[in-house]
């Protein structure tokens, strides 16, 4: 099983936000969809909708946009000087 890198997901979120085709859409949204190991089709679609966790579950990331921006502030410092305070 291939684990399907995160590029591949934000290319399509690129690609979904341009389009505003129904049929284009769907197109996108298969052919991606299609390349996933069954296990990871129940993630990859609720990723491209915007949901983390499934509806009936209660959990919440809780993570503000200054969080999320300081995490990728982060990600291309050399190893030895990440912190995230």
């Amino acid at each position: 099983m291939r684990a399907t890198p995160f590029a591949e997901l934000a290319s399509l979120g690129e690609q979904l936000e341009r389009t505003t085709s129904r049929l284009e859409l769907a197109s996108l949204l298969a052919e991606f969809l299609q390349k996933l190991d069954p296990a990871e089709i129940p993630a990859g679609v609720r990723l491209t909708i915007g949901q983390v966790f499934p509806e009936w579950d209660g959990r919440a990331l809780k993570l503000s946009w200054k969080a999320v921006m300081k995490v990728v502030g982060r990600v291309g410092e050399p190893h030895g000087r990440r912190r995230l305070d």
